[in-house]
């Protein structure tokens, strides 16, 4: 075993040194133990791999817990998330120059969707040895949606109501790692963000309300700054940990 190995290679540090270079107070061994130790030795050196985890490609056995995880999530009517509003000045910019001015925005009543569109993007590796194993990986939700009931924005002397739409494709590189004590993510990050849509809903039709939505939608498309992506990456992470840690941590 490894821990036999390490043990028997720290042991026999002094013992490889008195047989090369012997000195006068070290023990004589009979030729039959001397030998045997030093083919064991042999071994254990020449076989460090013993401690090396083993990597494999797992798309299938992922696929499968993927699917498995969206059923369960969309059976449950786990799929909408509810998420935290916030409020933002949010700068105009030009060729990436903060303008003088900042939209103004507030959103509230917000939920995401859908939690049951879990998917990898690429391969996913799967490494182990005894005391672990682990998948490495770049997932996504082929379709996420933050929605907020509650929109306010105010530009200048403008303000507009209504609700507000961030749809999106994240992709997260994920390592999940499962031990004799514990199974989760331990490293769930943002690693792009594809086909991002901002969309305002709002009864007025004035030539002022025309102007903060434009506004609205420059500052966020240029120089978003809101919390949206840190409360996706909050309110994933407990999905993955509950849903997907359902059947990959059996």
């Amino acid at each position: 075993t490894p821990e036999f190995c390490d043990r028997l290679l720290f042991e026999s540090s002094d013992f490889y040194v008195d047989v090369v270079t012997p000195s006068v107070n070290s023990p004589v061994l009979p030729a039959a133990d001397m030998l045997l130790q030093l083919v064991t030795v042999a071994l254990c050196v020449f076989t460090t791999s013993y401690a090396d985890p083993q990597c494999r490609l797992a798309n299938a056995d992922v696929d499968q817990i993927i699917q498995k995880t969206n059923y369960q999530v969309h059976s449950g009517d786990d799929d909408t998330l509810d998420v935290d509003g916030f409020n933002r000045h949010i700068h105009l910019t030009l060729f990436g120059f903060n303008l003088p001015w900042k939209v103004f925005i507030e959103l509230n009543d917000g939920s995401m969707y859908s939690m049951a569109t879990l998917s990898r993007s690429g391969d996913v590796q799967e490494c182990s040895n005894s005391t672990y194993r682990a998948v490495q990986g770049v997932f996504t939700f082929d379709r996420m949606e933050m929605n907020y009931k509650s929109f306010e924005a105010t530009f200048l002397y403008w303000k507009i109501v209504g609700t507000f739409s961030y749809k999106f494709r994240p992709n997260m590189n994920v390592v999940y790692t499962q031990t004799d004590e514990d199974c989760g993510p331990v490293s769930y990050s943002i690693e792009s963000v594809e086909n991002a849509e901002y969309d305002i809903i709002t009864d007025d039709n004035s030539w002022g309300s025309w102007l903060v939505t434009k506004a609205v939608y420059s500052a966020l498309r240029k120089g978003d700054n809101t919390p949206m992506l840190q409360y996706f990456l909050q309110r994933s992470w407990v999905s993955m940990v509950v849903n997907f840690g359902r059947y990959y941590c059996t």
